[in-house]
């Protein structure tokens, strides 16, 4: 029985171990891959009694946007996706007024918590015990006999600046645009962009500065940073199939003034995407134009190297392809009188 107690008092705490990690879940212990933390400290240049609260706002690689009020100084965030984060910091105070105003950027990496101090400046820099106890009961004396001659000595400071360019991964597979179109964007400024593919192309994803930035179209940004952003497309499809008309002496035929056509596809598309499926139909006809009438009377479809497919009139073709794309059909036919 003493044994048993002794193994018992070994295999207590590995348990324990076990239970938490059942009941909390090991997210906390073991980030899941491509996602990291940011403890983010917020420093004011004043007293913080003058603060009623933070406005945090932050902008994400994956386009999440978090905006969140905190009453301290300090926060923590989790599960962020990997990568480069626009943050912006507000002051807030009593009266709801922004007394400050900060943005940042911070790189989160994977299975890491990014530790990220803010320094804010606010609108006032006297705090409320430093206040006058009392106002001037009379007014100066004098008033100064000159006045400056030049203005200031440094402008006041505007927001940092930025450029954005897109681009296709190949000019022929689709279009790239912006919204708004402008040489610079100013810090924290919101982007939309989108993507158009043309004819038998389709659009797949984006790359920012060499990132994939997911398949969202159109896709909304803010701008923290220098961006390069390219629309990624990839052929979908081809055009038409090829078919030919031909007699029983092998000469190639065109379609003489015939309706319908002695061969119709359906459907009748531009483009045929991959995997598609089509039906080419020869008709018997007795036509002609200029003077010149024949009877045309199917025989059977061949491939273009003058082998049989088959003599059903409707001819299926499954799982459009790009081998099937340059693959050539033959219509056979016999035609009385022979041009």
């Amino acid at each position: 029985m003493k044994k048993v107690m002794k193994h018992c008092l070994y295999l207590f705490p590995v348990i324990t171990v076990l239970l938490i990690l059942f009941f909390t879940g090991c997210e906390e212990l073991f980030p899941p891959e491509g996602k990291g933390d940011l403890e983010l400290t917020i420093e004011p240049d004043i007293d913080s009694v003058m603060i009623d609260k933070y406005e945090i706002e932050l902008f994400g690689p994956d386009s999440r946007y978090i905006k969140k009020d905190i009453e301290n100084n300090k926060e923590t965030f989790t599960g962020l996706a990997a990568g480069d984060w626009g943050i912006t910091v507000k002051a807030i105070s009593e009266d709801d007024t922004v007394i400050g105003e900060k943005n940042e950027h911070v790189n989160i990496k994977r299975a890491d918590k990014a530790v990220k101090k803010i320094h804010i400046v606010t609108t006032t820099t006297t705090s409320i015990e430093t206040l006058p106890t009392s106002l001037p009961t009379s007014l100066p004396t004098s008033l100064p006999t000159s006045l400056p001659t030049s203005p200031p000595t440094s402008p006041p400071t505007s927001p940092p600046t930025y450029s954005v360019s897109v681009s296709a991964n190949s000019s022929g597979y689709g279009s790239v645009a912006i919204n708004p179109a402008k040489t610079t964007y100013e810090e924290g400024e919101q982007v939309t962009i989108t993507a158009e593919a043309y004819t038998c192309y389709q659009f797949d994803s984006w790359t920012v500065n060499g990132e994939n930035a997911g398949n969202s179209n159109p896709l909304s940004l803010y701008v923290y940073k220098n961006m390069s952003i390219t629309g990624n497309f990839s052929k979908s499809g081809d055009t038409p199939l090829i078919y030919k008309l031909k007699n029983q002496k092998n000469r190639e035929m065109i379609n003489y003034g015939c309706y319908p056509d002695l061969v119709t596809v359906e459907p009748n598309k531009s483009c045929y995407r991959y995997g598609d499926e089509m039906t080419l139909t020869a008709h018997n006809q007795s036509c002609g134009s200029g003077g010149y009438n024949a009877s045309y009377t199917f025989l059977r479809w061949e491939d273009k190297n003058g082998n049989e497919i088959g003599t059903d009139k409707s001819l299926i073709i499954k799982d459009w392809n790009t081998d099937k794309a340059k693959e050539e059909y033959v219509a056979r036919y016999d035609v009385y009188p022979v041009p």
